[in-house]
């Protein structure tokens, strides 16, 4: 898949957000995607969503540079394209992994760490339909320019009135 970014210019690793993780001096220029973080442990806590950090890869760095957060959803079949779409029920739902939010911090935007979270979104994606059946990964980019990105990373508008994307699994490269 084409990246809107240029590679990472540090490499990076990406795992589940802990305590130990520092999330108080992130910010990526949008107050919703700040504070999302900022309760990160309760949302999970809850089980709400998951959130997953990107840090340097330096061993012991703690500064999260990223973040996405994901959970369980469903799409309703009249929002499923064709040909699916149509021989589904029209009640009838299929599973999807929602992104809820998805941050990368100002001092690291542009350097292929947004492309990095989102492969992992992919690749977990991947994983988590091998267990329970997931018909697409869906998110809602905030403006213009993050609809671009996730259109060059291969998704699609599932709803125009809602700007919902989605990418089917079946069409999640193999990495």
């Amino acid at each position: 898949m084409p990246s809107a970014e240029a590679p990472p210019r540090r490499p990076i690793r990406i795992e589940p957000l802990s305590r130990r993780h520092r999330t108080a001096s992130f910010s990526c220029g949008n107050r919703r995607i700040d504070q999302y973080l900022a309760q990160g442990h309760e949302h999970q806590d809850h089980n709400l969503g998951r959130l997953f950090v990107a840090l340097d890869k330096t061993p012991g760095a703690a500064d999260v540079l990223g973040y996405y957060a994901v959970h369980n959803s469903s799409i309703k079949a009249r929002h499923v394209p064709n040909p699916l779409g149509a021989m589904l029920h029209r009640e009838a739902e299929v599973g999807a992994l929602y992104v809820v939010m998805f941050g990368v911090d100002r001092s690291c935007q542009r350097r292929g760490i947004g492309t990095a979270m989102l492969m992992d979104v992919l690749r977990r994606t991947r994983r988590v339909n091998m267990e329970t059946a997931v018909w697409a990964v869906i998110l809602d980019p905030l403006d213009a320019s993050a609809e671009a990105f996730y259109r060059t990373m291969g998704f699609d508008l599932l709803d125009a009135k809602t700007r919902r994307m989605f990418l089917q699994t079946k069409d999640i490269p193999i990495s």
